[in-house]
């Protein structure tokens, strides 16, 4: 119990540390507030380009996503994207970034468990980047450029669901990038990946039927498919009740297998002398 305590105290800690160090910036609110705001238009007017002067690729469209809503379908994918983006750079690369500015040694070597500065960071990116989501999709609904007929009972529960997924990814992920010397490159490689497979900024209808396999098996693509159906046909968990049991599972298990990857980088770390106090 004590342990547990310990472990909850150092991850909040880290979580606000982090927190307050980016809000300490007066710019902070132009990556909460104005980016998220601002850079979806850019896919709804090239979306009304490629649409033709009468709509004719309409049709297409909704035969490929299931709706003819093409802006909020857009929107709403390209700022889950932004969001997965964010968490990458400021979660999965925080032991690369701490080793960079030449803090993880002390880090590292501290009396305190070392999963929870993971944990503490993974809390504190999903916090400030899921921040805009929620502004920004509210703006566009008020706008009327997105139709959101969701229940926000039901989008907090589909939320909370894909959270230990993205917990455990951000987990592997840092023990990846802990390991490798080009980490930068590692997280473009799976943005562009995420972006393509999870048909976060177009339907997975375009994809070879193959891709559309691997890409139904990722509970980001089940989760972006929950969103979008709430908030653009008004379906309830009723309608995704098998999704959201799937993304639960592979979430769990994502999550026990990350703590087992990160312990065993920890032993690496300690055999290969990667940490100066080894």
């Amino acid at each position: 119990m004590k342990k547990i305590k310990i472990f909850f105290q150092a991850s909040f800690a880290t979580a606000k540390k982090d927190i307050i160090s980016i809000l300490r910036y007066k710019t902070w609110f132009i990556s909460v507030l104005v980016w998220p705001i601002l850079m979806p238009y850019t896919f709804v007017f090239l979306a009304k380009g490629l649409a033709g002067p009468t709509n004719e690729g309409i049709d297409n469209f909704a035969r490929l996503s299931g709706t003819t809503d093409y802006s909020s379908f857009i929107i709403l994918g390209n700022l889950t994207w932004m969001f997965l983006n964010m968490i990458m750079w400021d979660g999965g690369l925080k032991l690369n970034s701490s080793r960079r500015i030449g803090i993880l040694d002390t880090l590292w070597t501290a009396p305190s468990p070392r999963l929870a500065y993971v944990f503490g960071s993974a809390i504190s990116s999903i916090v400030i980047n899921f921040s805009p989501i929620v502004i920004s999709t509210a703006f566009f609904s008020m706008v009327k450029i997105i139709s959101f007929k969701a229940n926000i009972f039901d989008l907090l529960i589909y939320t909370l669901s894909i959270l230990p997924f993205i917990i455990g990814f951000l987990f592997i992920f840092s023990s990846l990038t802990l390991r490798s010397k080009e980490a930068n490159l590692v997280v473009h490689a799976v943005r562009v990946i995420l972006s393509i497979l999870c048909g976060l900024q177009l339907p997975i209808g375009v994809l070879p039927l193959f891709l559309q396999k691997i890409s139904l098996s990722i509970p980001i693509t089940l989760y972006m498919n929950c969103i979008r159906d709430s908030i653009i046909k008004g379906q309830g968990i009723s309608y995704h009740i098998n999704s959201l049991i799937y993304i639960l599972t592979i979430g769990f298990i994502t999550f026990i297998a990350s703590i087992v990857v990160f312990k065993l980088t920890e032993k690496k770390v300690k055999n290969k002398g990667l940490i100066s106090g080894y």
